[in-house]
């Protein structure tokens, strides 16, 4: 959730993670892997494993087994009762953020259909389920167009692109030309793309706010806001380099003109 590069198309799959992690402290095995996230009965003390079977932790459970605790059996029972409270709430308050029963839910299990690597492996036959959700991006009358720059993208040399991150990826399909120059996956490009800007978090935005205020003191607080913009551009721009061995391109010195004076 504190990423700043693009991770949407991992979030169903990061949350279940932890979803199930969680789960597995105290559900039955063989009822979490045979039954669906979305439809886990997690209060349900039928799918509870045996109390003492409740996992507590590695410290904790070494403590127990040696009877290294100094706990009489009605205080470790009410421990143990009290950590499932935990478990449970823990389970409840991720089920209430994280629908996945939802067609939101299932919208973000679609998504991992833009990975990289789903694309260089061939896996999903088509993106149309995925953009029938945004008719606002993708028309109906645009998925066959869609679908067949879909399967397009699938067959050229896609092996070229697999070390490139989702980012990087899209953005080298989106400059592919057709032998008359035009763009081969215009629409494909348009909707991934439009996808990739829908936020994960909030942390970047958090973290400018905290710039601000760095920046924006008590002996500094009549900076005007195009100042401080100026001054969290030329931080975005510089980044990690030093401003004394920053490389100043030839495309970067072409906008010194005298417009930048201009008010």
């Amino acid at each position: 959730m504190q990423a700043e590069n693009i991770k949407i198309h991992t979030l169903y799959k990061k949350i279940e993670n932890i979803l199930r992690t969680l789960l597995d402290y105290y559900i039955k095995k063989e009822y979490l892997d045979k039954t669906p996230i979305g439809e886990i009965q997690y209060r349900d003390p039928k799918n509870f494993v045996p109390i003492e079977d409740i996992y507590l932790g590695a410290q904790i459970t070494g403590s127990i087994a040696s009877k290294n605790h100094q706990l009489s059996d009605q205080d470790l029972l009410h421990f143990r009762q009290r950590c499932l409270d935990f478990f449970i709430e823990g389970c409840a308050q991720i089920y209430k953020r994280f629908d996945v029963s939802s067609i939101s839910g299932k919208i973000l299990k679609e998504l991992e259909v833009i990975s990289t690597e789903h694309v260089v492996s061939r896996n999903y036959n088509s993106i149309a389920p995925l953009a029938i959700h945004s008719p606002n991006i993708v028309p109906p009358n645009k998925l066959n167009d869609l679908d067949r720059e879909w399967r397009q993208l699938r067959n050229i040399k896609a092996e070229d692109f697999k070390d490139l991150d989702i980012s990087e990826f899209w953005t080298e399909a989106s400059r592919i030309k057709c032998a008359d120059e035009t763009n081969m996956f215009p629409t494909l490009s348009s909707f991934v793309l439009s996808i990739m800007c829908l936020p994960h978090s909030s942390a970047t935005v958090e973290r400018i706010v905290s710039e601000i205020n760095l920046n924006k003191t008590k002996t500094r607080n009549k900076l005007s806001a195009k100042t401080l913009s100026g001054i969290l551009h030329t931080k975005s721009l510089l980044k990690n380099q030093n401003c004394f061995d920053f490389d100043i391109t030839p495309d970067l010195i072409k906008t010194m003109t005298s417009d930048i004076y201009k008010q």
